[in-house]
């Protein structure tokens, strides 16, 4: 758990009074775009915030690959991933060390950062939004958002993950329970959960009565609801 945010309080002053007279003697017409600057300036915080994160954990991989170093593992291969913050998207360094008998993969093994991966933040926001339209819209309401582009595919796998997680901890909730009189009361055979927004259909198709109508490719008895 990050330490509480006031400790950073400081920086936040600084930072905020630089960007702020760096904006007030650059831009023009500040009066008549007053409306508009919040925009602006959230797209500089918004790289300001994948740059801080980015440092933050090259910083970490580092001082891992030290230690291991010490140990007498060296860098054997070093290739460049992809990994969506919430922020946008990072190219990192993910170096592979290796001895005889011993290997180590910081970004993976320690950080369990891989390439295409997310941040918890990320899949947190595309399940919110998994759940509520198909992937496809869930897709379009994120890049409105976070203001870069994962596929329909990355909101599927993410909700649907996010969906078996939260079952699970539905399970283990029910078996903690003390009395088997409560499980009994409590317990569930089937849980229906809407990961794509489908509307799922609940009439029930029967043959027509007194029609003789037929579907127009196989000739099949026209259905009705019910």
């Amino acid at each position: 758990i990050i330490v509480e945010k006031k400790c950073y309080q400081e920086i936040i002053d600084e930072v905020s009074k630089k960007l702020s007279q760096k904006i007030i003697s650059e831009e023009k017409d500040l009066a008549r775009r007053a409306t508009l600057i919040d925009k602006d300036i959230a797209d500089i915080v918004q790289d300001i915030g994948l740059q801080t994160t980015k440092k933050v954990i090259e910083n970490t991989r580092d001082k891992i690959v030290e230690k291991k170093n010490s140990e007498g593992l060296t860098i054997h291969k070093n290739p460049m991933i992809e990994f969506n913050f919430i922020f946008g998207k990072a190219q990192l360094r993910s170096p592979y060390l290796w001895l005889p008998g011993s290997s180590s993969k910081p970004l993976i093994d320690d950080m369990n950062i891989t390439h295409q991966g997310r941040s918890e933040a990320v899949n947190r926001a595309l399940s919110d939004f998994g759940i509520e339209d198909s992937f496809a819209r869930a897709a379009v309401r994120f890049k409105e958002h976070y203001h870069y582009k994962i596929g329909p595919s990355a909101v599927d796998r993410s909700t649907k993950i996010t969906a078996l997680q939260a079952m699970k901890y539905i399970e283990n909730k029910l078996s903690d329970n003390d009395s088997d009189q409560i499980q009994k009361s409590t317990s569930i055979e089937k849980m229906l959960v809407e990961l794509d927004g489908c509307e799922l259909r609940t009439a029930q198709l029967v043959p027509a009565e007194d029609s003789t109508e037929t579907t127009p490719v196989y000739k099949n008895p026209k259905k009705e609801k019910i």
